[in-house]
């Protein structure tokens, strides 16, 4: 029976332990924290919005213990302004299947009770890089899901090239919340709602399922630094500060949002977290100061900005290609060339799509994408099938880079000529623009049905 070590007690780390015992590997997995230390003394990892794909996978895999709590996402209501006076255009989308954000904390904690059940063997304790020697040495393969720990950075070198960035791109800061009024504005459906303000940031609300197993919202702010957004890292002190400071940003900036979020508070002590880190594909071999390798899951290969919601479905996805190399590899070495071609298969298949999209989002939209949207935004079935690629990115692309590629994309989506829509796309843009002056509020504009 081959060995196998994970090191890291999150969604990724756990879910590929738990497939590989199934699998008839014996797994051991370390983790720095127990499974109650998750529930009382972690902070959220973020979100973790999973798209069909991951989350058929966790129910294959007999994972998805929150079928009937967990509040299923069908879409999303996106909202585009400038300058939070006036909103310019919306458009609502579903999603293809839906979209759950459960909290991690409950996952891990639930997780490695399954993984000890279905016979892993699970350890407690914060592993060094000296530590880590010592579990390759004992290991025919060792795998590292330990997401942004500082670890990574002496075992994993950067991938200067496809990080693209050598800087934090936004301020964080997530929130998981209770007493907020249901969004309706003529939303049809359960949706994440998108607010997306081109100069400085965006923020989103995503219903959620709390460790409590009790629904809430989660709330992330995207600031871009030193803009009218940047108002939590470094600046607030405690996670009620945090919630005080997003009221007063969403009273100044969202007001038609106010009255959603007056009464808005904290679901416990520790469900907040700010920071901010630079978007980062790592190589896929780790190399140990005694010449041993060991491979990276997760965020330790690709730190996704979480602006997209594809971090959490290309971590799972680094971890099912893992896992089908790792039964075709059969008795052979896991040496370089094979963890190399890996993540390469990855990489080709997900990684790079969702890669490149993530990082556009992060970019002033360019034409193509714009026309998209735009056109999105007078027609529901353009608008469906944009946001159903959520789970695919590789179907992004040409048509969201390339304008002629947009162009045939929306004639042939929407069934209408691009010219007609983006003659009466930019006509609605003007009409609620001079309804918005003449009004001196908001409006916000109604989308396509």
């Amino acid at each position: 029976m081959r060995r196998i070590a994970i090191i890291g007690g999150g969604q990724t780390g756990l879910i590929a332990g738990i497939d590989l015992v199934g699998r008839g590997y014996a797994v051991t997995l370390y983790s720095d924290r127990s499974g109650d230390d998750w529930m009382t003394k972690s902070i959220p990892t973020g979100i973790a919005g999973i798209q069909k794909n991951t989350v058929d996978y966790e129910r294959a895999l007999g994972l998805a213990f929150w079928d009937d709590e967990a509040p299923g996402v069908d879409g999303v209501d996106f909202t585009f302004s400038l300058d939070g006076k006036t909103v310019f255009f919306r458009l609502q989308g579903k999603y293809a299947g839906q979209l759950f954000a459960v909290d991690v904390r409950l996952k891990s904690w639930k997780w490695m009770q399954e993984f000890e059940k279905r016979g892993g063997t699970l350890v407690i304790q914060n592993v060094t890089v000296d530590d880590l020697e010592e579990i390759a040495a004992a290991n025919d393969l060792t795998l590292v899901a330990a997401g942004k720990a500082d670890m990574m950075g002496q075992v994993f070198e950067r991938d200067a090239e496809r990080s693209v960035y050598a800087r934090p791109q936004r301020n964080l800061c997530m929130l998981l919340v209770k007493n907020v009024k249901p969004f309706r504005n003529g939303i049809p459906f359960n949706a994440m709602k998108f607010n997306f303000y081109a100069p400085f940031g965006e923020y989103f609300w995503v219903p959620f399922h709390h460790m409590s197993r009790t629904p809430c919202m989660s709330v992330l702010f995207e600031a871009k630094e030193g803009g009218p957004m940047d108002r939590w890292v470094g600046k607030c002190k405690d996670g009620r500060d945090a919630v005080r400071i997003a009221k007063e940003f969403i009273r100044d900036w969202a007001p038609w949002e106010w009255d959603n979020v007056q009464d808005m508070e904290l679901m416990d002590d520790n469900g907040w977290l700010v920071g901010r880190f630079p978007p980062t594909v790592r190589k896929p071999v780790g190399r140990l100061p005694s010449g041993r390798i060991v491979a990276p899951l997760g965020d330790t290969c690709m730190a996704f900005d979480p602006i997209g919601g594809m971090g959490a479905n290309n971590a799972t996805n680094t971890a099912r290609v893992m896992i089908d190399e790792i039964v075709k590899r059969g008795d052979r070495a896991f040496d370089e060339a094979w963890m190399t071609a890996t993540f390469e298969r990855h990489w080709n298949e997900f990684g790079k799509h969702a890669w490149t999209f993530n990082n556009l989002l992060l970019e002033p939209l360019d034409a193509p994408a714009k026309e998209v949207l735009i056109a999105a935004s007078r027609s529901r079935k353009l608008a469906d099938d944009f946001f159903s690629h959520f789970v695919n990115p590789r179907e992004f692309f040409p048509w969201l880079v390339e304008r002629r590629a947009a162009r045939a994309y929306i004639s042939r989506v929407s069934g209408a000529s691009w010219i007609w829509s983006a003659v009466v796309g930019r006509a609605r843009i003007l009409w609620y623009q001079l309804r918005q002056r003449l009004a001196r509020r908001p409006i916000m504009p109604e989308a396509a049905k």
